[in-house]
């Protein structure tokens, strides 16, 4: 009797061992995948940021701009391991992690096979889809929890996937093809189908990926299961630190201007009238060296409060749209009307410019409401704005002493990554006391700027020469170039007209980020109060 419960407890002890060893082993395995997911990750994200410092690989030729991420390795065509030229342009595509290209030798997951990987058709580099690379770039695949629940719903460029072991549901993964991964390129001897949710992870045509799991019957048996697991890419992950690189080039090349202009910055140009001087505007190749009075400059703030109601109701014709028409026309009229006086006797060409701008208001103030302008109508007041706006800017005397160009340590403004890809994303702003044409000794006085960010314990915020502002990710359906109210968040809409009101900037982990996603820098001329 003894000896039989002796050899009951040593039965049991041994179930409960091998239990525990196959336990021990699958965790040892999911967590050497989730170190190489990690791994691939990082690598691919700083692919994607450093993409324009390596690419084209001829120095000579002009750098792209960063944001694309490589093609899978889809066939070992360059190499196993290596990217290959993958689909049409804007297609997604998938196949084998490119660890060769990524530099990642010797990376394999937990069941010591290679990586998968799947890339949104717009991300991908070879071949580009040809629009611009920033936040505005859609991204194309999704994921989903185990129940079936999409997470960061048009947020996801790229999915890492290690496989799990083969399902009854995977096709056969015998092959040479990969003879250092193992096995072959067929996604479906990897990847899962979950026929209960509809999700296929190895059809790229769904784009879709769920996340492991098992489903199972009343009676609690496992009917069906998915053992891919994996890491994604958000356009957040490539784009907040690619951003930043840009804003930061822009304050280096404002800074650097103004060690040589005596402490001066150049003019921002109108969001809305593209050529016109403003203390808050864009940036541009063309440095902005005129001398409006404070009078041009409430002018050309004026219009730009009528061109965006101008062209809400031109694309929205409703009585409320119309209706929000009436006060600033009125008020761009009577600020051209103040401009036009001023320069009457003294400079016709001036004087001219702001008459045509002041009946271009008028006309928009005397519109009837019971007899809407038509479209065409709507765009002749627009192309008068637009061209009396140039004149008037053009014929602005200038600072001589400011130098016209750009410093040659300066090549962002000219660059194809800011003209194609950035300029209208990055915003400026200058205190009043720093702009083209102030005296020495230069200082902003009630003008100067202010940021309110988490975690800021640099001093001097509130008196600041110049802030940078790069938009951040779309918080409405698009965007139109001209509305600047489509690329800032709402609190940072307020500086511009007030400079009381602070800009405001967080981290990516805090809540607010969630509503007020711009990032601000300031300037203050190397003084030391910006980090």
């Amino acid at each position: 009797m003894l000896v039989m419960l002796v050899i009951l407890v040593i039965g049991i002890t041994t179930v409960f061992i091998t239990s525990l060893s196959e336990s021990a082993i699958r965790n040892k395995r999911v967590l050497s995948s989730a170190d190489a997911l990690a791994r691939a990750k990082e690598a691919l994200i700083g692919f994607a940021i450093s993409y324009g410092d390596t690419h084209p690989e001829d120095p000579l030729q002009p750098r792209d701009t960063a944001g694309y991420l490589p093609c899978p390795d889809i066939n070992a065509s360059n190499g196993e391991g290596s990217s290959n030229t993958c689909g049409t342009a804007g297609a997604n595509s998938m196949g084998r992690l490119p660890w060769r290209t990524l530099g990642l030798t010797g990376i394999l997951d937990g069941q010591q096979d290679c990586l998968w990987y799947a890339v949104s058709g717009n991300y991908k580099n070879n071949p580009k889809y040809g629009g611009t690379m920033n936040w505005d770039t859609p991204a194309q695949l999704h994921v989903f929890d185990s129940n079936g629940g999409e997470l960061e719903a048009g947020e996801v460029v790229a999915v890492i996937i290690s496989p799990g072991t083969p399902l009854p549901g995977n096709a056969e993964r015998a092959g040479t093809t990969t003879p250092i991964c193992r096995g072959n390129y067929t996604a479906s001897a990897y990847l899962d189908n979950d026929t209960e949710h509809g999700i296929n992870n190895a059809d790229i045509s769904q784009a879709k990926f769920i996340m492991p799991h098992d489903h199972r019957d009343a009676n609690g048996n496992i009917t069906l299961s998915t053992n891919d697991q994996f890491v994604y890419i958000t356009r957040q992950d490539i784009w907040t630190a690619a951003e930043k690189r840009i804003a930061r080039e822009a304050k280096q090349c404002l800074d650097d201007y103004a060690a040589s202009a005596g402490g001066k910055y150049p003019l921002a140009t109108s969001v809305s009238m593209t050529s016109a001087p403003s203390l808050f505007g864009r940036l541009s190749a063309t440095i902005n060296r005129s001398k409006p009075r404070a009078a041009d400059l409430a002018m050309v703030r004026s219009f730009e409060s009528l061109i965006p109601v101008l062209l809400t109701f031109r694309n929205n014709r409703t009585l409320q749209n119309f209706s929000a028409i009436d006060t600033p026309a009125a008020n761009a009229k009577s600020a051209a009307d103040n401009v036009k006086d001023y320069y009457d006797g003294i400079n016709n060409t001036l004087e001219s410019a702001a008459d045509q701008l002041k009946d271009a208001a008028a006309t928009a103030k005397d519109w009837n409401p019971g007899s809407w302008p038509s479209t065409s109508s709507i765009n002749n007041v627009l192309n008068q704005i637009y061209n009396a706006s140039a004149t008037f800017s053009s014929n602005l005397p200038v600072d001589t002493g400011m130098p016209s160009s750009w410093p040659t340590s300066c090549t962002l403004f000219t660059s194809e990554r800011w003209t194609t890809h950035w300029k209208d994303l990055i915003f400026y702003q200058l205190a009043d006391g720093y702009k083209p044409g102030s005296s020495s000794p230069l200082s902003c006085g009630s003008s100067c700027l202010g940021i309110e960010v988490s975690g800021h314990s640099a001093p001097g915020s509130g008196s600041y020469r110049a802030v940078i502002i790069g938009s951040g990710k779309m918080l409405n359906a698009s965007r139109d170039s001209s509305v600047i109210g489509d690329y800032l968040d709402v609190d940072n809409l307020l500086p511009q007209n007030d400079v009381s009101k602070p800009y405001k900037t967080y981290r990516t982990t805090d809540v607010a980020h969630q509503n007020t996603n711009d990032l601000v820098l300031c300037l203050d001329g190397g003084s030391g109060n910006c980090r």
